[in-house]
């Protein structure tokens, strides 16, 4: 909520002689709606950052910010931004010579190949899915895990438990790529590193 307009606000009520527990109760609540419609609103620039975390969320945006249970965690943070141990991902910033998927061999590894489609993580899908509810294989989706999960704490827990298993996993298969093949990084022209070898 705005503490700032709850505070202004209340001032004025106490100023006036009309103050009470109610009536700041009610101003929290507007003043929470008025800062859900400006976060609403400030979302739907096509130009921000994280698209695919915004339209994951923002969907259920209210529910998303009032939930009482579930915080996110590093291996979930993977999931929601498509940033890490993703072969998309590290090829867009020149840690990978292509972006292929190191478990199935698919042409691109992204955050939808891994959790709609990718046979290496079938059986931690099907465990997803069996506690989150039935759904089509590319109908699982972030949106519709983010709609799941703020269902329940066990749901959260669920998701929560899904992308350590996976994450880590790809995260270790990238550690041993890079033992075996390190590749020469190659930055940006005029970024300081150019021609360092790309290790742990």
């Amino acid at each position: 909520m705005c503490r700032k307009g709850v505070y202004v606000r209340s001032t004025a009520f106490k100023v006036r002689g009309e103050w009470s527990k109610e009536a700041v109760a009610e101003i929290k609540k507007s003043e929470h709606i008025a800062l859900c419609h400006w976060w609403e609103d400030y979302l739907q620039d096509r130009s921000l950052f994280g698209k695919r975390t915004i339209e994951a969320v923002r969907p259920k945006f209210p529910e998303w910010i009032t939930r009482t249970h579930g915080s996110l965690n590093y291996y979930m943070s993977q999931l929601f931004t498509g940033h890490g141990s993703f072969g998309h991902f590290l090829f867009g910033i020149r840690k990978r010579t292509d972006e292929s998927c190191p478990h199935c061999g698919n042409d691109s590894d992204t955050v939808e190949h891994t959790l709609q489609t990718c046979p290496a993580w079938a059986e931690e899908r099907t465990q997803l899915i069996a506690m989150i509810g039935p759904v089509e294989e590319r109908a699982l989706t972030m949106e519709f895990v983010v709609g799941a999960i703020l269902g329940s704490e066990r749901l959260w827990i669920a998701f929560a438990n899904f992308a350590r298993e996976v994450i880590k996993s790809k995260e270790d298969e990238e550690r041993r790529r890079r033992q075996r093949s390190p590749i020469v990084f190659n930055p940006l022209p005029g970024h300081p590193g150019r021609g360092q070898t790309d290790e742990l």
